[in-house]
């Protein structure tokens, strides 16, 4: 007598690497979803005026401002101000606190951005 039970161990088998391979290219086409849409998203927000982290130490050392001023002139955050100086391309913080940043350097009258790299502060 032969028991053949082979066969159902197998599609079990099967089964779970369909599974795992399905839920293997679900997570590598959300990463690639993510990414794309992060480009775009970045693309549209420099090609807005948005200001680099790099951008924005320059300013602040052109202006001889520390962190703490330029949190008390754009009504930004001590923290999200750090976080703005450590990126060095476009910060991940809110838009709208990017904007109140660039904003209070730009209100300076002293102080222009150039492109996604430049900035230029007048002397007092």
């Amino acid at each position: 007598m032969v028991i053949v039970a082979a066969p159902k161990v197998i599609n079990i088998v099967n089964l779970l690497l369909i599974i795992v391979v399905f839920v293997g290219l679900s997570i590598i086409f959300v990463a690639f979803v993510w990414l794309f849409v992060t480009f775009l998203i970045n693309l549209i927000i420099v090609g807005g005026g948005m200001v680099t982290g790099i951008q924005v130490r320059m300013a602040r050392a052109g202006l001889r401002w520390n962190a703490k001023d330029l949190s008390d002139k754009s009504g930004v955050g001590l923290s999200t101000v750090n976080k703005i100086d450590r990126a060095d391309g476009l910060p991940s913080v809110r838009v709208e606190n990017l904007q109140a940043v660039r904003d209070a350097l730009l209100d300076t009258g002293r102080v222009t951005f150039e492109g996604e790299h430049g900035v230029k502060v007048k002397p007092d």
